[in-house]
C-alpha cells in the first residue's frame, strides 16, 4: 500500500482518469483528488477504470490545488518540461529515482499532475515544494497523463524507502519562509527581494527539513524578528 495522494489538476479526458484509477489500484494507492476537472467522469472513465471503480467512486473533486493539498505535509509537482518556465521554480526538479527517499519521511505526501493540454500554471507550480521529472526521449519528453502516474507510482511501490526521520509540517516550513521574507523586507541593501525570497524557498524545498530542525530554526528566526522590530 502506498500512502500517497494523487492529484490531477484540470484533467481533460475521461479515459485518462479511468486509466489513472487502474494504475493506482495496481500499485496500492487509493487517495485520488481532482481539481476543477474538465472531464465529465462518464462512461469512458468507468470503462478504463477496470477493476478499480472504487478508486474512481472515492475520488474527491475540489476547485483549487490548495483545497486538494489540505492535510498534506509534502507536495510534489510533476513536469515533463523542466525548462518550460524561465523562472527558477523548476530548478527544484529532481530525478524520479530520488523521489522515494525524498518523501519517505512524509506522513501524507501528495503528487500533483497537471492538465493534459497545459500542465500546471506558474501559480500552481509555486504551491509545490519541489518537482520531479521522468527521464524520457528529449525529443518527446511529455508522457500521457495516466502513463506518468503509473511510472511515478511504480517507482514508489518498487522502492518503499524507509523514513530516515519525520519531516517538518508544511505549516512550520511556511512560518520559516514568512520569517525570512519579513527579514528580507527590512533589509535596505537587498535589491531584488522577490528573487532572494524565491531562492530561500527553493532551498527549503530541497532541504526536506526534519521536525527538530524546523523547530530549532523557528526559535532562532522568532528571536531575530523580535530584535529587529
Amino acid at each position: 500500500m502506498i500512502g500517497v495522494r494523487v492529484i490531477l489538476v484540470r484533467p481533460v479526458h475521461d479515459a485518462n482518469i479511468g486509466a489513472v484509477c487502474r494504475a493506482m489500484k495496481n500499485f496500492g494507492a487509493k487517495d485520488l483528488w481532482l481539481v476543477s476537472p474538465k472531464a465529465k467522469l462518464g462512461f469512458d472513465a468507468e470503462l478504463y477504470a477496470k477493476h478499480s471503480k472504487e478508486v474512481l467512486a472515492g475520488a474527491k473533486t475540489v476547485k483549487t490545488l490548495a483545497d486538494a493539498t489540505k492535510g498534506c505535509d509534502l507536495v510534489v509537482g510533476t513536469t515533463g518540461a523542466p525548462n518550460r518556465f524561465r523562472d527558477a521554480e523548476f530548478r527544484n526538479c529532481m530525478k524520479l529515482s530520488d523521489l522515494p527517499a525524498k518523501i519517505a519521511g512524509a506522513k501524507k505526501p501528495a503528487i500533483v499532475f497537471g492538465s493534459e493540454d497545459s500542465g500546471l500554471t506558474a501559480e500552481e507550480s509555486a504551491e509545490c515544494d519541489f518537482f520531479v521529472t521522468i527521464p524520457a526521449n528529449p525529443e518527446h519528453p511529455v508522457l500521457n497523463l495516466s502513463h506518468a502516474v503509473a511510472v511515478v507510482l511504480y517507482e514508489l511501490y518498487r522502492s518503499k524507502a524507509k523514513p530516515a526521520y519525520a519531516l517538518a509540517p508544511r505549516r512550520e516550513v511556511g512560518q520559516l519562509s514568512e520569517f525570512f521574507g519579513e527579514a528580507v523586507d527590512k533589509c535596505g541593501r537587498v535589491r531584488d527581494k522577490p528573487k532572494v525570497k524565491k531562492a530561500f524557498n527553493r532551498a527549503l524545498g530541497r532541504a526536506s527539513l526534519g521536525k527538530e530542525e524546523a523547530a530549532a530554526l523557528l526559535v532562532a528566526f522568532a528571536e531575530l524578528a523580535k530584535r529587529h522590530k
